[in-house]
């Protein structure tokens, strides 16, 4: 919905926040820019993996070789 909302407005850019992981996460359709990951903790760790290594390495599914990555 909201990438047809940002086709029908032309916007230039758009600001679109993932999920929980990362790698498997339904935003990967789109080809960014630019990604950031602000965080990397133990919060979500039932779901994307035990140790700060699963977390860091699903988290970092969406960069991307064409991006810029912060």
């Amino acid at each position: 919905m909201a990438f047809w909302i940002f086709a029908k407005q032309n916007c230039d850019y758009a600001v679109i926040e993932v999920g929980i992981g990362g790698e498997h996460d339904k935003t990967n359709v789109i080809v960014p820019q630019a990604s950031i990951i602000t965080t990397i903790g133990l919060d979500h760790e039932k779901i994307i993996g035990p140790t700060m290594f699963d977390i860091a390495h699903e988290k970092s599914g969406v960069i991307k070789k064409i991006d810029q990555s912060y």
